[in-house]
């Protein structure tokens, strides 16, 4: 078993024997949480948060494909607190298939009444299924129903928002037709490195000073293409991506 080190106040070291491990894990199996890649027995505001479990699954329920959990409840917390934190002002996602993070998030706000007063979204996408190489966002001709098939079924999805608007195209030339407002809040998930540094690279320049860039597949090993690429901007432009156990990255600009 790889010696892999961990934080020395877990009660779980990874550079334990593979006996001690398995029986400590074991010990902790029935209280601990397991989900989108993290194993952790810490606190969860959103493990004791009605309204935003109610939240969640009906963004399962009405922005999925198949209405089957995605299982990223630490992922949308994320997403919901920063976005709460840029309101009101103005809000850009680059790549939203379904909708699921939006969706839940808005949802969440609504049931605390929350007064989108100011706030616009725009939610940018190719919407259809094809799958996209990941290096450079070309279209590959194989389908994925991770994608939604078209852009009424998500139009339909967001109709009770106005606040939300969305645009059909592929990034980053789909960009040039958008006006782009001085913006608070960029969530790009294009899962492409090429198409996402093109996009950041363009929208940055609108974004206000103490504003978010909330990167969906930073860290995650499937898109070390897009991490890489995001690390070389980030050195290119001089500013810090943190990486958080959800996979997402943070800038703060």
């Amino acid at each position: 078993m790889n010696k892999i080190y961990i934080n020395t106040e877990s009660d779980i070291h990874w550079d334990s024997d593979e006996a001690a491990l398995r029986a400590n894990f074991a010990a902790y199996d029935h209280t601990c949480w397991y989900e989108d890649g993290m194993f952790n027995r810490n606190y969860r505001d959103f493990s004791t948060d009605s309204s935003f479990e109610e939240a969640y699954l009906m963004a399962v329920n009405h922005a999925t494909s198949s209405g089957r959990d995605p299982h990223i409840r630490w992922r949308a917390r994320t997403f919901e607190y920063f976005f709460r934190k840029s309101l009101p002002g103005n809000c850009i996602e680059i790549g939203t298939a379904h909708g699921f993070l939006f969706y839940f998030a808005l949802r969440k706000l609504q049931n605390s009444k929350f007064d989108f007063s100011g706030t616009n979204v725009t939610l940018v996408d190719k919407f259809d299924q094809e799958s996209v190489d990941r290096l450079t966002g070309e279209k590959t001709g194989t389908i994925t129903r991770q994608y939604a098939d078209a852009i009424e079924a998500v139009s339909e999805r967001f109709k009770e928002f106005p606040i939300v608007h969305l645009v059909q195209g592929l990034v980053p030339e789909i960009l040039e037709s958008i006006d782009i407002l001085e913006l608070n809040f960029i969530h790009i998930d294009l899962n492409a490195a090429q198409p996402e540094i093109a996009a950041l690279t363009s929208l940055l320049p609108h974004l206000k000073s103490g504003g978010y860039v909330l990167l969906d597949d930073y860290g995650f090993p499937e898109t070390v293409e897009s991490r890489i690429a995001h690390d070389n901007l980030a050195l290119q432009l001089g500013y810090e991506i943190l990486s958080l156990p959800t996979g997402q990255g943070l800038i703060i600009k």
